[in-house]
C-alpha cells in the first residue's frame, strides 16, 4: 500500500499591520512599539483686521480779528421823561397824609351759641342756593318741601338746610355746601305747630352745650326762609327794624341773640310775625286759587 500523505504544515502566525494595531508599529529598526506623534497645536484665536485709519479733520478757518471795543459812554444824569411825568403826578399820597385806619366793616354774626365758632371757621361765602333760599341739591325753593338739617351727636354741624328727601339721598355723610360731616339727618319741626322743637332744632349750640337754647339773627332768618314763602329783602328789613327789641346782649354774637321768651312773645315776638306772614300767604293763595277756579268754571 502507498504511504500516508504527510501532515499539512501549521498555519503561519498573523502579521501585525499598521492598520490593525494603530498604537503599536513594528519597524525594522525597532522591534518595540512606538508612540504616535503629538497632535498639532490649536490655531490662534481670531483677530479682526484693523480698521483703516480715518483721515484727519480739515483745519478750521481762521476767524477774523475782533473789532476794537468802543470807548465807554460816560454816565449822564437822566432827565424827566415826558411819559413818566403824568404818572408821577397821579401817584398815591404819602403815608403821612393817609388816614390812620379804615372804618371797620360790620362783623358777621356767628351761626349759633357756643358751638358756632368751630363751624363758622369752615363756612365759605353764601352760595347762590343760600342767597335764593333754595335746596342745594334740587334747586327748588326750600319752603316747597319738608326740610332737614344735619347733626353730629347732640350738636348741629352746620347752618345749612336741604329738602329732607335730598338730604337722605346724599352719597356721603357730608353737607354739600360746607363739607361738614354728620351722622344724623333731622327733620326740621314745623314752626307754627311745634315752635319749641323748631327753636331747639335750629340752635347750633344751645342746650347741647349746657345752657338754654338761643339763636343768632342769621339762624332765625335762614330758618324762617326754609319753611315760609317770604321775600328775603322784606324779611331783612323787618328784622332791621325790630331785632334790637328782640335780641339779648351776648359776648359771642355782636348783634345779640334771641332767646325763646322773646321769640314766643304773644304779640310782638318772631313767632307772632311768622304766624301773621303765614296767614297773609294763606289768604293770598286762597284768593288766587278761588279766582282761578272761578275763571275755569
Amino acid at each position: 500500500p502507498p504511504p500516508p500523505p504527510p501532515p499539512p504544515p501549521p498555519p503561519a502566525p498573523p502579521q501585525l499591520s499598521r492598520l490593525a494595531v494603530p498604537f503599536c508599529v513594528s519597524t525594522p529598526a525597532c522591534d518595540g512599539p512606538t508612540l504616535m506623534p503629538p497632535p498639532p497645536p490649536p490655531p490662534p484665536p481670531y483677530q479682526p483686521p484693523p480698521l483703516p485709519a480715518s483721515p484727519p479733520p480739515p483745519p478750521l478757518p481762521s476767524l477774523p480779528p475782533a473789532p476794537s471795543e468802543p470807548p465807554p459812554v460816560p454816565p449822564s444824569t437822566p432827565g424827566p421823561s415826558p411819559l413818566s411825568a403824568p404818572l408821577l403826578a397821579t401817584r398815591s399820597p404819602p403815608l403821612d397824609s393817609r388816614p390812620a385806619s379804615r372804618p371797620a366793616s360790620r362783623p358777621s354774626s356767628p351761626v349759633g351759641g357756643s358751638g358756632a365758632s368751630s363751624t363758622n371757621a369752615r363756612q365759605p361765602e353764601a352760595s347762590l342756593a343760600e342767597q335764593n333760599a333754595e335746596c342745594a341739591v334740587c334747586f327748588d325753593p326750600l319752603h316747597a318741601a319738608p326740610c332737614a338739617l344735619f347733626r353730629c351727636g347732640s350738636f348741629r354741624t352746620c347752618r345749612h338746610f336741604l329738602h329732607e328727601a335730598c338730604a337722605r339721598s346724599l352719597p356721603f355723610p357730608e353737607c354739600p355746601l360746607c363739607r361738614c360731616a354728620f351722622d344724623t339727618v333731622q327733620p326740621l319741626p314745623p314752626l307754627l305747630s311745634d315752635p319749641a322743637g323748631w327753636f331747639r332744632a335750629v340752635d347750633t349750640g344751645g342746650e347741647a352745650a349746657g345752657h338754654a337754647a338761643r339763636l343768632s339773627r342769621p339762624q332765625v332768618v335762614e330758618a324762617l326762609l326754609a319753611q315760609l314763602p317770604l321775600e328775603q329783602r322784606s324779611l331783612e328789613a323787618e328784622f332791621d327794624r325790630r331785632w334790637d327789641g328782640w335780641a339779648s346782649p351776648s359776648t359771642e354774637a355782636p348783634e345779640g341773640e334771641l332767646r325763646y321768651e322773646a321769640f314766643a312773645a304773644p304779640d310782638s315776638g318772631v313767632l307772632a310775625l311768622a304766624r301773621g306772614a303765614a296767614a297773609v300767604c294763606t289768604a293770598i293763595c286762597t284768593a288766587i286759587c278761588t279766582a282761578v277756579c272761578t275763571a275755569i268754571c
